[in-house]
């Protein structure tokens, strides 16, 4: 017959005594009674909110520098870890959740057009918050989790119909752009003009412009199979229109009016139709350049006639035409050129051949990086202002025009020494260098045109 195991036959210390040795250091029992649950709940909610309006104080007064605080430690986590001794819980993962909730409560309900459905949004924000930090998630991940609540599970996937882009990113969804495709199209000027310094111009860059090309001109296609695109304008409007061009024709000279005299013979041979006046606006389109920009007047009825056509014809074309608006200016300055591209397979080779090439061409953002902003704006002065600084980028330029890298890896060299005093950290990083860096730069640089 088996003997029955005690506690003290699986326990890895020998005997009572090495029962008694672990019972010391055991957690006591936890009181899982209703009151005190209640109490520890409370204690948990009374600290998170505590904690949630200390944060929105903080939000609402003057900026502060957290490095001040040097080994003090952040203000907010001693208050934490003081109320944490006052209020002492047991939290588990429903706690936590919801103190991570009311930790942001007031913040959120505080923004405009906030209301009392908020408060629940927080509580939510704070169990997904809480559920990814759970599962192991990183910080960002948890945030992300957090946003979830607030904006809705597709704030990565779908563009929000909002906004003075509202009506642009409708209006497109309905024509069949995918949210890539129009996301490039509805950047601001200020974004534009700033962010495609920064943003690389080849890979990613290229194939994403390049899908947004694509797909308005299958829209342009499928505009042109419209069911609408074969009624025929009036008789006594095409008259109008033919009549209201030639008027405009005639104040133009003569070499721009024969640029598109073949095209509007074309159009007046048969009755005009919604097909032919867009082909007739896509002809004129092509022939703009700066010394014929007179055409783009020709425009005006042109679109008003194929309003006559079809109004619904003339909506969607007006729509194509201003996302084709869209995209030229954001295309032009996200293309590559040869300085992109020689940056570019610089950054391939090394991290000093990349800060290189950019003092070479004056490209800021490598420097930026590597230098911090405080040396990055003394070198962009010396880059400008001094004429040193000017004649050694000259004749590196000049050198690696005529493939002399030896004559270029000196120049760097000279460079570096100039650069000691304004910045050690990047003259050491240009003695890196070599004369094989600039050779295997400019055979990938020239590969890629």
């Amino acid at each position: 017959m088996n003997k029955e195991l005690t506690i003290f036959d699986v326990l890895p210390s020998e005997g009572q005594e090495g029962y008694m040795d672990i019972a010391q250091d055991a957690p006591e029992m936890k009181d899982d009674s209703y009151w005190n649950t209640v109490k520890d709940y409370t204690k948990t909610i009374v600290k998170g909110g505590v904690e949630g309006l200390s944060r929105f104080g903080r939000m609402m007064g003057p900026l502060k520098d957290i490095s001040r605080y040097g080994d003090e430690g952040n203000p907010l986590e001693k208050q934490t870890e003081a109320l944490n001794e006052l209020l002492p819980t047991n939290e588990g993962f429903g706690q936590s959740a919801i103190r991570r909730g009311l930790q942001q409560a007031p913040t959120a309900m505080a923004f405009p057009g906030s209301s009392l459905q908020t408060l629940p949004r927080a509580m939510l924000a704070g169990f997904m918050g809480e559920g990814a930090k759970e599962l192991g998630a990183p910080e960002w991940a948890q945030t992300a989790a957090e946003l979830t609540a607030y904006i809705g599970p597709d704030i990565t996937k779908k563009l929000l119909e909002k906004g003075s882009n509202k009506e642009i990113i409708a209006s497109a969804r309905k024509l069949g752009l995918s949210d890539e495709a129009i996301t490039p199209l509805i950047q601001s000027d200020f974004k534009q003009k700033w962010l495609t310094k920064l943003a690389p111009k080849r890979g990613s860059t290229e194939k994403a412009l390049e899908k947004t090309k694509s797909e308005l001109s299958n829209i342009y296609s499928t505009l042109q199979k419209s069911t609408d695109k074969n009624i025929e304008l009036h008789p006594e409007v095409s008259q109008n229109l033919y009549k209201e061009i030639d008027d405009l024709l005639f104040n133009m000279p003569a070499g721009v009016r024969s640029k598109i005299s073949a095209d509007l013979s074309d159009l007046q041979k048969f009755p005009a139709t919604g097909e032919s006046l867009i082909n007739f606006y896509a002809d004129i389109n092509h022939e703009l350049g700066p010394n014929s920009k007179q055409l783009s007047l020709l425009k005006k009825p042109i679109k008003e006639a194929i309003g006559k056509v079809s109004p619904e014809l003339e909506k969607d074309f007006e729509t194509i035409n201003k996302l084709y608006s869209k995209y030229y200016p954001i295309a032009q300055r996200l293309k590559p050129n040869v300085m992109t591209d020689i940056i570019g397979a610089a950054k391939t080779i090394s991290h000093a051949a990349s800060l290189g090439m950019a003092l070479m061409f004056g490209y800021y953002p490598p420097i930026l990086n590597f230098a911090g902003i405080g040396a990055a704006s003394k070198i962009s002065q010396k880059l400008l202002l001094d004429p040193k600084f000017q004649q050694i980028s000259h004749k590196m330029v000049d050198a690696l025009n005529k493939n002399k890298f030896g004559v270029a890896k000196k120049l760097t060299d000279l460079l570096s020494h100039e650069l000691k005093k304004v910045s050690p950290e990047v003259s050491e990083e240009l003695k890196n260098i070599t004369e094989e860096d600039f050779e295997d730069i400019f055979q990938s640089s020239h590969n890629k045109q």
